[in-house]
């Protein structure tokens, strides 16, 4: 029975460099209870992109396939935040943000697309979009 079994290591990296505009809204005045704050960012990058595997038979490296090009990504970010003021001092904040790029290398749609054939990996940078999400909870206080 063979125990050299051969494993791979998928890998990606985006370098964007470009440029982002955005805006931020208040809704309420300082001395409100309650007020509300948007922000809304787009982007248009330049990506340098590089993807690919290595692949292993047990410890020791035995070759792998790597690719890169360039493309213009575009991003969106958008955050939604709400503060209650307790008092003078202290407030608490619940917030919502979202960030999504797009024609972003990944590793894993590199594994996905490849599987049975990681050569393919010498000829495409296998791209998807990417997005983020969080959910904001704060407190602070003032001295």
């Amino acid at each position: 029975m063979n125990a050299n079994v051969a494993t791979g290591l998928y890998e990606a990296e985006n370098d964007l460099t470009g440029l982002q505009i955005g805006a931020q809204v208040t809704l309420g005045a300082p001395s409100d209870r309650w007020s509300v704050l948007g922000v809304g960012k787009l982007g248009a990058f330049r990506t340098k992109s590089s993807a690919g595997i290595t692949e292993f038979a047990g410890a020791n490296e035995i070759g792998g396939f790597s690719r890169q090009d360039s493309r213009t990504t575009y991003a969106a970010e958008l955050g939604l935040t709400a503060e209650y003021r307790l008092s003078e001092r202290a407030k608490l904040t619940f917030g919502y943000q979202v960030l999504w790029l797009n024609d972003m290398a990944q590793a894993t749609t590199a594994a996905s697309e490849s599987l049975l054939n990681p050569a393919l990996l010498s000829g495409t940078v296998f791209r998807d979009d990417l997005s983020f999400q969080a959910v904001t909870l704060g407190f602070s206080m003032t001295f």
